[in-house]
């Protein structure tokens, strides 16, 4: 499901499904996604985070299409 009214956050759509989903972010899991450091590890730290908070596994199973920075949604790569 597609939330038009996230603050922060990830949309994408699920590999397998083809299914939309938006996927708020903590302000710490925001600043991991934005990382100009540890990329890979600390993109890791931030799915990780957002499984155990939401239940959503991110790496392998989400097609990231965009984020969400304080209400302005920016293409994702």
């Amino acid at each position: 499901m597609i939330d038009s009214s996230m603050e922060n956050g990830l949309y994408g759509v699920h590999l397998a499904t083809d299914i939309p989903v938006s996927i708020p972010l903590t302000d710490d899991e925001l600043t991991l996604a934005c990382s100009k450091g540890d990329i890979d590890g600390d993109w890791s730290i931030m799915c990780e985070s957002v499984l155990k908070r939401t239940g959503y596994v991110i790496e392998g199973c989400l097609m990231i299409e965009s984020i969400v920075i304080k209400g302005v949604v920016k293409d994702f790569h």
